[in-house]
C-alpha cells in the first residue's frame, strides 16, 4: 500500500460512521448525550464514592453561603438597593453585607433588612478600614 494519501471507499466511510453512531461520538455538538454515558460505562463516582473524598469536611460557612437561601438573599438585597453601592452609589462589582455578623447572628442571617449591598472597595474599608 502507498504511504501518505490513503483513499477511503464509500463502504470503509458507511463502516466507521456505523462504528461512530454506535458509541455515540459527535453528540456533544448536538446537545445530546452520548450512549456509552446513558449505558453507564462513563460515570464519575461522587461523595463516599470518589477517590477524592476527604470525609465530608465542607463547612458549615461553606455550606450556608452556597445555599439557595443564601443565594435568594443576596438576590433580594441587590434588588432592594438597585444594585448600587451603599456607600460610593457606585454601580459594578457589588458585594452583600450583612449588618448584624454572619457568624455571630445566624438567627438574622438571611434577613431582608440585615443586609446592604457595597461596592468591593467600601466593604473593605468597612471590615478592615
Amino acid at each position: 500500500m502507498p504511504t501518505g494519501y490513503y483513499v477511503r471507499t464509500k463502504e470503509y466511510r458507511e463502516k466507521m460512521s456505523k462504528i461512530a453512531k454506535d458509541r455515540g461520538y459527535g453528540l456533544w455538538s448536538r446537545g445530546r448525550i452520548p450512549a456509552f454515558i446513558l449505558r453507564g460505562k462513563h460515570h464519575h463516582p461522587s461523595g463516599e464514592k470518589c477517590s477524592k473524598w476527604k470525609g465530608g469536611v465542607t463547612s458549615e460557612n461553606k455550606k450556608v453561603r452556597m445555599g439557595r437561601e443564601f443565594i435568594e438573599w443576596r438576590r433580594r438585597i441587590f434588588e432592594k438597593d438597585e444594585y448600587t453601592c451603599q456607600g460610593c452609589g457606585e454601580r459594578g462589582y457589588i458585594e452583600p453585607h450583612h449588618l448584624c455578623s454572619f457568624s455571630e447572628y445566624p438567627q438574622y442571617r438571611f434577613e431582608d433588612w440585615n443586609g446592604q449591598t457595597l461596592c468591593r472597595d467600601c466593604h473593605v474599608a468597612l471590615h478592615w478600614g
